[in-house]
């Protein structure tokens, strides 16, 4: 009887031991101390510690600046925040200048103990002061497998949110620059952001300059939105970008220390990727062209900002000359485009000067 007790016990025993073990993806001793421990490595962090601003910047091949660098094609600005940000006082930043939030939710494969320590307080103050947000998820991943758990992990934090602003993959570690190949790189995006636009989120890609300039080049990249961390007074990334992050020092009320800004040329706000409303934006739709935002004129292809275009634009019977998907309509005189010179009033085209010279 007894040696049949310590049998059943031993199976008993043995049967939770393999439950357990389902819990986690089975990556043994793949998953590495500095992803348990969130010592991250990149032009941001040295072993889990935000790096000195000067070593910061010039990583990101940047400037410091406490606060936004003008931008007149910016629609608003805003922070992203992890637990490195501490205790937020989220009622003063409604206060501030700040207009949305990005939040880290966590990092790494879908372990909870791996969520980031502030992700529910920080989602809080958002909620709470009527703070637009979004999210971010730091990885690790050197497989497609872990980008899956990745994955995961961040659906699981986003259940029951409501949130408007964009998921993003923040690709900065070293490590996978360092031992995969671009294409590999691109396979682990892709594994993620496709588990992700399952769920119906809308998703991008979280990279520095020279990330997106020199590693992150596979075409794939194209289908995501880009938040692109240039330290600098402006951005000169040549490729198209929904959000910058320009500088880590920033200074902004109810938070101790420094922290990251941003600029958002979409207006995730009132329109998400067309309608998709898994995120709780609204189903308010763009036509590709010129479209009007509090008293600017923005050119939208796709439903976004595309800051890539320059040229000649209509907009209610009138012409406008667009730089960068924006038209400034402070501009007014002769003005180069191509090979042609154009007559502009408040940045639209007089008709009875067009073409100056040749």
């Amino acid at each position: 009887m007894k040696k049949l007790f310590k049998r059943l016990c031993v199976t008993v025993l043995s049967f939770l031991m393999v439950v357990s073990s389902t819990t986690l993806p089975a990556f043994g001793e793949d998953i590495n101390y500095n992803e348990k421990n969130d010592i991250a490595n990149s032009f941001r962090y040295s072993n889990g510690q935000v790096k000195e601003r000067g070593y910061a910047n010039y990583a990101a091949r940047a400037s410091v600046n406490s606060g936004w660098p003008d931008d007149p094609k910016a629609i608003c600005k805003g922070i992203d925040v992890s637990y490195h940000n501490g205790t937020i006082d989220w009622k003063k930043v409604k206060q501030s200048e700040v207009e949305y939030a990005i939040i880290r939710c966590g990092y790494g494969i879908d372990d909870k103990k791996q969520d980031d320590k502030k992700w529910e307080e920080n989602v809080k103050g958002c909620v709470d002061n009527n703070i637009p947000y979004g999210v971010y998820l730091y990885s690790y991943a050197d497989t497609v497998e872990k980008a899956s758990s990745e994955a995961d992990h961040a659906i699981r934090l986003l259940q029951g949110k409501k949130f408007k602003y964009p998921v993003y993959y923040d690709l900065e570690e070293d490590k996978l620059r360092d031992k995969l190949t671009k294409q590999q790189i691109a396979d682990i995006a892709q594994t993620f952001c496709d588990k992700l636009s399952a769920k119906g989120y809308t998703v991008g890609i979280y990279a520095n300059k020279d990330w997106f300039t020199n590693y992150l080049t596979d075409s794939r990249f194209n289908n995501w939105t880009k938040w692109v961390a240039q330290y600098n007074t402006v951005c000169n990334y040549h490729g198209k970008y929904d959000m910058w992050q320009c500088s880590s020092t920033g200074s902004v009320p109810g938070i101790s220390g420094r922290v990251d800004l941003n600029y958002s040329y979409s207006p995730f706000e009132n329109s998400y990727g067309g309608g998709n409303t898994n995120n709780g934006g609204t189903t308010t739709k763009y036509s590709d062209g010129l479209n009007e935002i509090q008293g600017e004129l923005y050119y939208f292809k796709n439903n976004r900002i595309d800051t890539s275009y320059s040229g000649l634009a209509t907009y209610k019977g009138d012409t406008y000359l667009v730089t960068k998907g924006m038209v400034n309509k402070t501009q007014s005189g002769p003005v180069q485009s191509g090979s042609n010179w154009y007559m502009l009033t408040n940045g639209k085209l007089n008709k009875y000067f067009t073409d100056l010279y040749y």
